[in-house]
């Protein structure tokens, strides 16, 4: 497979992995929807989006959080790869001009490859990926479907990643569960799109205290969803 479309922004940043002098990282690998249809949501994505890092600054724990993430559109952009929460581009009215069709394929093969590539995980070092969109795919070029299927399920399978899909509607959640990946349904809103960032932020929180993917899931479900919700990894979704 050829490399995928990426498109670093200016002020991309690259981390080495964990320090070995700083066990337990939790990394958080973040799909950040760039589509046309975001575009009157732009400023709750933008807002969203810097909470979640301000937040997670603020934690006792802020040095043992990486985090890389893409923005996604007709083509992937880079963000960041395993930055210090410190080192992530905020995102502002340069980066972030929501445009375009929606690629997930191509963004979720993006964000795990491209963080594998520059990231090992050491002892206790886990990931939690989670892709917040409003539309279904219909643009990816590098990847399909099975492709995605096979790469959750793997990485779900060692126990040391949860993937979590927030999509806002019904045709946007269905993609979730076709890729086999836990998902909330969301609210394509001023409110729903602030909450879904600051329900990551708890997320992230959570794993990274220790507990498990069902823990770490009920957090995001609750924070972010509608009430509507699917568990699909490593096979047929099952609706909660």
């Amino acid at each position: 497979m050829t490399e995928p479309t990426v498109e670093p922004t200016q002020n991309t940043h690259t981390g080495t992995g964990s320090d070995a002098n700083e066990t337990g990282i939790t990394h958080v690998l973040i799909g950040v929807d760039d589509s046309g249809s975001m575009y009157r949501l732009r400023d709750d994505v933008r807002g969203g989006f810097n909470q979640f890092l301000d937040e997670q600054a603020a934690q006792p724990n802020a040095g043992r959080i990486r985090v890389t993430a893409v923005l996604f559109a007709s083509t992937v952009r880079l963000l960041c790869i395993g930055a210090r929460v410190g080192n992530v581009p905020r995102l502002d009215r340069e980066n972030y001009v929501p445009a375009g069709n929606t690629a997930l394929y191509d963004a979720v093969g993006t964000l795990i490859d491209s963080f594998e590539a520059e990231n090992t995980l050491a002892d206790g070092d886990r990931v939690l990926l989670v892709v917040q969109t409003d539309g279904r795919e219909n643009s990816s070029r590098e990847y399909v479907a099975t492709d995605i299927q096979q790469k959750i399920a793997d990485r779900e399978r060692t126990g040391r990643w949860v993937t979590v899909y927030l999509g806002a509607g019904p045709s946007a959640w269905f993609g979730g569960e076709a890729l086999g990946m836990r998902s909330v349904n969301t609210t394509a809103d001023p409110q729903g799109t602030r909450s879904v960032y600051g329900a990551v932020s708890q997320a992230a929180t959570t794993y990274s205290s220790g507990v498990g993917a069902a823990e770490t899931f009920s957090v995001l479900e609750t924070a972010a969803g509608d009430g509507s919700s699917s568990v699909g990894i490593g096979g047929p979704a099952v609706r909660q």
